[in-house]
């Protein structure tokens, strides 16, 4: 990620942490070469101005080296600018791809990069360390070979755990642990809406499973706008947590950029869904760059704001600022604030200090397979403080 602003360099860095990929900020000033030479990377995402320095200067240098990976523009300049600073990288050999507007929308970037991980399309060379291969759905439902895994919520003012995101993974035979990235497939296809079914009906007999004492505890999911609007999604909810109102635990977290797009259709799906006593959470919050008076009237339950605002926050005053900004937002609404991104003592003294409910990160724990989980919660039960997880790495 080269970008001569450090704020849209940390958000880029971290949109695509999000989405399974290693990423590194590049700051473009005279070592920007060194840099590139040894992180070899497969993908060169480039702002046009750098400063005193710019993008085609980067796309000479890329050439001259023979630079054999992707590169993405991004910029805020007008689009004819944009394509023309592609076509010369393009004229120069480089494999250039469609280049993104800013502000860049947490879906968009995971568009481009799942379209960059197409084998057919000469994508990127790494992923996690694993060979590059879209996996179909279908076959891997089949096979069994998805998996919820779990990374817990805390409660920022007792530290206890009170939820935690189901996140799937696949586990391939021969390529190991698969991040989404490599296998979701498209919204609005049969795939996706078979995928969303597997991880409805494993979340809420993983439920059924903790021990008495973390009945409490609620599960989030993630699912799509689109998916929500069919009659088949609240029957897949209903058909999975029969008796919702004798066994809650279920938040359905859908991205801001989501329900900015159709926020009508937001409303009816959260309406529908909290009749089945089903919450809806807005996730990647302040990604999407929304008007926060578009909320106002949706009957949302919790707000979530963006890891790449809480991460480094303990040293960053324009963070420190949005997660305040944020945490009030949620408050006003009497909906639970919740700050995703929690990596450090320092970011966790901030989300405490600007009253976040809810809290998760790699600070207390990463995400793992629902055993380790429940042993997790066992253990955390077991110890003085019952149930206390201030920090207990997976």
């Amino acid at each position: 990620m080269i970008d001569d602003d450090p704020w849209v360099r940390e958000t880029l860095v971290q949109m695509t942490a999000r989405l399974g990929l290693d990423a590194h900020g590049v700051v473009p000033d005279e070592r920007v070469f060194d840099q590139l030479r040894d992180l070899t990377p497969d993908l060169v995402v480039l702002d046009l101005s750098l400063g005193r320095s710019d993008a085609v200067q980067v796309l000479n240098h890329l050439a001259l080296q023979n630079f054999s990976g992707l590169v993405l523009l991004v910029s805020g300049i007008d689009p004819q600018t944009l394509d023309n600073v592609r076509a010369m990288g393009a004229r120069r050999g480089l494999r250039m791809m469609s280049p993104l507007r800013k502000p860049v929308r947490s879906a968009d970037l995971a568009r481009v990069l799942s379209e960059a991980t197409e084998p057919e399309a000469g994508g990127l060379a790494v992923l996690d360390a694993q060979p590059t291969r879209r996996v179909n759905v279908a076959h891997a439902l089949a096979q069994g070979w998805l998996e919820l895994w779990y990374q817990p919520k805390i409660c920022v003012p007792t530290g206890k755990v009170v939820g935690a995101e189901a996140l799937i993974r696949m586990r391939h035979p021969e390529l190991g642990i698969i991040p989404p990235v490599s296998f979701v497939p498209a919204s609005g296809s049969t795939a996706y809406e078979d995928m969303t079914q597997f991880v409805i009906e494993t979340a809420s007999r993983h439920h059924r499973d903790l021990p008495i004492f973390a009945q409490g505890v609620k599960f989030s999911i993630n699912a799509s706008i689109a998916l929500m609007q069919k009659s088949t999604f609240v029957d897949m909810i209903r058909d999975a947590w029969p008796n919702p109102f004798a066994h809650p635990g279920l938040i359905i977290e859908v991205t801001e950029d989501e329900v900015v797009s159709d926020i009508l259709a937001a409303h009816e799906v959260a309406t529908q869904l909290k009749l089945h006593n089903v919450e809806l959470s807005i996730d990647d919050f302040g990604s999407g760059y929304s008007s926060f008076s578009r909320f106002r009237e949706l009957p949302f339950a919790e707000l979530k704001l963006d890891r790449s605002f809480v991460t480094g926050a303990g040293s960053d005053l324009r963070k420190r600022a949005v997660c305040r900004a944020a945490s009030a937002l949620a408050h006003s609404f009497h909906v639970r604030s919740v700050a995703e991104g929690v990596e450090s003592a320092e970011d966790l003294a901030v989300i405490r200090d600007c009253q976040f409910d809810e809290a998760q990160g790699y600070y207390f724990a990463r995400p793992v397979p629902f055993d380790a989980f429940r042993t997790s919660l066992v253990d955390a039960f077991n110890r003085p403080g019952s149930g206390d997880l201030k920090r207990h790495p997976a």
